[in-house]
């Protein structure tokens, strides 16, 4: 199914995920480089998303600063993302973005 999609992007951001949850960090590490290599901070949501699932959280805030920067439009699913929310619910860096977008 993720060879289907046709958008790149979102495909690499699955394979990120999923190759990381099956144990194949190399391929994971592969498939977000790809995603970051060929995109930059415009999929900042994606990659964010991807270190979300990954349980890395300062790369997660990192991600979602850059893409606050050049106003991913991604970042409209901030608070609707309940794995992002619940790993980074009481950061005050999250917070502090949250804030920032008028969403707190």
């Amino acid at each position: 199914a993720i060879q289907a999609e046709t958008f790149d992007f979102l495909r690499w951001e699955i394979e990120a995920v999923l190759h990381q949850k099956m144990g194949d960090h190399e391929a994971a590490q592969q498939s977000l480089g790809k995603l970051i290599n060929t995109y930059g901070d415009d999929v900042s949501w994606q990659v964010a998303t991807v270190y979300t699932y990954w349980g890395d959280v300062d790369e997660a805030l990192a991600a979602l600063e850059r893409g606050f920067a050049v106003r991913d439009p991604g970042l409209v699913y901030i608070k609707g993302f309940d794995t992002m929310t619940r790993l980074l619910a009481g950061n005050p860096r999250y917070e502090d973005l949250l804030r920032r977008m008028n969403l707190l």
